[in-house]
């Protein structure tokens, strides 16, 4: 029995690959089109401040340098997030994001650092709708105890099944 590569070898050798396979793919890959297994949840970013006034302190100053310094960067690691930027006067900025699920997280960001927000921003993109949810590796997902507590009927045996059943 011969390894794909090894077929695949064979059939450029004698000039048949162009007719069984694609010509680019010569491997096999992931055909869900994520490129993987990771689908991103969070679908939308908007980013919601108000622009600091010349010699005025704002709590939206920190906002504002982060959209001219690290916005760039973070929008070409994350293409899969829509970022939308939206100033608004007279608000404390914000951070609101937009799930698969159709849930909404909105965090404040008022007097934050730009590191600050990025750790937000990091944090919004990387999580489940918005909520830290803790797993411990290693562990059952259900723990032990009264195995019958959470089920409607008991468990099902050949002694008890032939008094409820016959054909």
């Amino acid at each position: 029995m011969s390894t794909p590569k090894t077929l695949i070898k064979k059939l450029q050798e004698a000039g048949l690959h162009k007719r069984i396979l694609p010509p680019k793919d010569l491997t096999s890959r992931t055909h869900n089109g994520a490129g993987g297994a990771f689908v991103p949840q969070i679908t939308k970013l908007t980013i919601h401040y108000d622009h600091p006034r010349i010699d005025a302190g704002g709590n939206s100053r920190g906002m504002v340098k982060f959209l001219l310094d690290r916005l760039p960067k973070l929008a070409a690691e994350r293409p899969y997030v829509e970022i939308c930027v939206q100033p608004r006067r007279a608000s404390p900025p914000e951070l609101v994001a937009t799930y698969a699920s159709g849930k909404v997280k909105a965090i404040s960001c008022s007097k934050f650092t730009p590191e600050q927000i990025e750790k937000q921003v990091g944090f919004l993109c990387d999580s489940m709708d918005g909520e830290e949810k803790r797993v411990k590796l290693g562990q059952p997902v259900m723990k032990g105890g009264n195995k019958m507590a959470g089920r409607v009927e008991g468990v099902w045996d050949p002694f008890t099944a032939r008094q409820t059943f016959r054909p």
